[in-house]
């Protein structure tokens, strides 16, 4: 890992190589000598321009961030009336098979049973054809409560209340 820093002047540009190898993290953004007015620092990746922040005098001074580029050359520019001091450093890039095969190691470990007990029961559920050996019980114990419970009916109203309900003939 090493350092990285540039100075941008007000309205230049600066195009970072960075070695196949390693990756760019911009961390520090800030005004050096800071003049009225507002100063966009922008990045330009891939064909694609984006702001990264907006510093101001006596506002916004300086900016933390935590961006990473490949070696595809950023450009970083400088709109505002300010030079920009950007700083970060260099590091080695992760290889991605490396971490994918340190990822597995970790998930088999995590999942390993640790004795021979656990590795019986672990290879008794491999064999095992039920998916979820929960959830059969659990259904079967509502189709039973359904069994069990009397079929409830809206209450019928008695003559004497249907009679009052409705109006008397005359």
């Amino acid at each position: 890992m090493s350092f990285w820093g540039a100075a941008i002047k007000p309205g230049q540009k600066e195009k970072v190589d960075v070695p196949a190898t390693e990756v760019l993290h911009l961390s520090q953004v800030c005004l050096h000598e800071p003049k009225t007015g507002k100063n966009y620092l922008q990045v330009a990746v891939a064909g694609s321009t984006y702001t990264l922040c907006c510093l101001e005098k006596d506002k916004v001074e300086h900016n933390s961030l935590d961006l990473f580029f490949g070696p595809d050359a950023p450009t970083f520019l400088n709109k505002g009336s300010s030079e920009v001091h950007l700083s970060g450093y260099l590091e080695p890039m992760e290889d991605d098979d490396d971490m994918d095969e340190d990822e597995e190691e970790e998930e088999e470990a995590a999942a390993a049973p640790s004795g021979p007990k656990a590795a019986a029961k672990a290879a008794a559920a491999k064999a095992s054809p039920k998916a979820s050996p929960k959830a059969a019980p659990k259904a079967e114990a509502k189709d039973a409560a359904k069994a069990k419970s009397p079929k409830v009916e809206p209450a019928k109203q008695s003559p004497k209340v249907a009679a009052k309900a409705s109006p008397k003939a005359a």
